[in-house]
């Protein structure tokens, strides 16, 4: 199905002709409202469905930018999902209906948000029907083909979300954010023991897909949530791990605890011993393909160590060292620490003395790193200033020979050599 369309044309009141307005001018009233430089929100899409209905053009700049980023929530009745039934699209896209296909297209993100038995609650009384939504919003994916991103939120993931993720050939970003759950027995299960069979190696197709090149990793808990004992299991189970680590183009990772570090680099150090190559750093810091592929880390520390706030910085570099031989190729390292611990850590404590102490207890040696940051979203901070040129040249002969730039807080210091 094609959108025709025209320049608009303009009238007055008396019906008179007006002069016709450059569509430029219409695409940067548009872009004045909803910027192209993110995705649409909540209130933007009801400005965008406004702007579409007007006339043809606008339909055309519009009805793309709503569909950017699709959000499949399980949560709601499916009878009162209102403008947008995500499950009545997702069944005309997979039985080929024009509109719905065109629209297809136009995916760039889909976020599977609530599904579980428990997020679903009365809304569906025949619970194994969520089975049965799952497996075709999955097959709807497929019929995506510029699908870029996929975000799990608070839901079940399932074989028929591991198989769809395998087949997208534009995906580049999969994200794991709130507690997701994992259907395990499916997922490790390689025969037809459930009905329609497991997946059972999950280093098989590229773990969960070939072309991924970015995973986050934020289970999101909150403050109140630390005392207690329900997160202390890691936000994937092992399956997904392996999986994570056979995906041959990953380069970018955002995790959410050091504990998660230090099991994905496990996996990944074995995949190395998989394909048959040594797993240990050699003299000049060259690294095997599985160790390689990580460039870009980033660690958003949890709210857990009350008190010790220095420790969002150090235990990076000290608590499980040995990971830095799991991510031997490492050019940019950020780590964020939560606004409530920002100002002990950036004002109290100050670069020097966390760069010192750095210095003086790293267990970890990053032999490739150029780009180190320490910092807080949303905030700047003036803390102390100084900084020692030698204590700095000491860090990165000792820690980080290759190191070029240092980032704390909002303050920027450049290593020379010669």
């Amino acid at each position: 199905m094609e959108f025709k369309w025209s320049t608009p044309t303009r009238r007055s009141p008396t019906g008179q002709d007006l002069p016709i307005i450059p569509n430029e001018i219409y695409i940067a009233i548009l872009e004045s409202f909803v910027p192209s430089s993110r995705f649409p929100k909540t209130s933007e899409i009801r400005t965008l469905r406004s702007f579409a209905v007007a006339c043809r053009f606008f339909c055309h700049l519009a009805l793309p930018r709503m569909f950017e980023r699709l959000l499949f929530d399980g949560s709601g009745d499916p009878r009162k999902m209102g403008a947008f039934n995500s499950g009545g699209w997702a069944h005309a896209v997979i039985t080929g209906k024009p509109p719905a296909l065109t629209t297809a297209a136009f995916v760039k993100c889909v976020v599977f948000q609530n599904w579980t038995d428990d997020a679903l609650g009365t809304h569906i009384p025949m619970r194994g029907w969520l089975s049965h939504l799952v497996g075709f919003h999955c097959q709807a994916l497929e019929a995506m083909p510029n699908l870029e991103a996929v975000v799990f939120s608070r839901a079940d993931v399932t074989v028929d979300h591991v198989r769809a993720l395998r087949n997208l050939q534009k995906l580049r970003v999969l994200e794991f954010r709130g507690r997701n759950t994992w259907d395990v027995a499916k997922l490790e299960n390689d025969d037809d023991a459930y009905g329609d069979g497991g997946l059972g190696d999950p280093r098989a197709e590229g773990g969960f897909g070939a072309y991924i090149e970015r995973v986050v990793i934020d289970d999101e808990i909150e403050e109140e949530d630390v005392d207690g004992d329900q997160y202390t299991s890691l936000p994937l189970p092992d399956w997904g791990s392996k999986a994570l680590a056979a995906c041959p183009k990953l380069r970018s990772l955002v995790l959410d605890s050091i504990d998660m570090l230090v099991t994905l680099g496990n996996c990944l150090k074995v995949e190395a011993a998989i394909q048959g190559e040594a797993s240990v750093t050699t003299v000049d810091g060259s690294a095997p393909l599985a160790t390689r592929k990580v460039l870009d880390l980033e660690l958003n520390l949890p709210l857990v160590y009350g008190g010790r706030e220095e420790r969002y910085v150090l235990d990076v570099f000290t608590s499980g060292g040995a990971w830095a031989l799991s991510y031997l190729s490492i050019e940019s390292l950020r780590i964020v620490v939560p606004p409530q611990y920002a100002k002990q850590v950036f004002v109290d404590h100050g670069v020097q003395t966390i760069v010192e102490a750095i210095t003086k207890t790293a267990t970890a040696r990053l032999l490739k790193l150029v780009r180190l940051e320490i910092l807080t979203l949303g905030h700047t901070f003036a803390g102390p200033k100084r900084l020692d040129m030698e204590t700095l040249t000491t860090l990165a002969s000792d820690i980080c020979p290759r190191l070029e730039r240092l980032y704390f807080g909002g303050m920027t210091w450049t290593i020379k050599r010669e």
